[in-house]
């Protein structure tokens, strides 16, 4: 799959951020889950708030390596 600049792609975020070359971005922006405190059935695809944090802590992790990857190396050291 070839990334074309100024176009939007409906997928996964992961997928999306792996596709991308090594080191060739300057800014990664995220938008992460709010809502935490809400109580949730079942639509969320888990059945109480701790699994909720959980899923999204790994998934915010899963998002983090990947924007690690693709960020380049003076973005990484500015940031730090």
């Amino acid at each position: 799959m070839e990334i074309e600049i100024n176009k939007a792609y409906e997928m996964d975020c992961v997928e999306f951020l792996r596709k991308l070359p090594d080191e060739s971005v300057d800014l990664v922006v995220t938008d992460p889950p709010y809502k935490l405190t809400q109580k949730y059935g079942t639509s969320v695809g888990c059945d109480n708030s701790k699994e909720f944090i959980s899923i999204t802590n790994n998934r915010l992790s899963e998002i983090g390596e990947a924007q690690t990857q693709i960020a380049k190396q003076s973005v990484l050291t500015e940031s730090l």
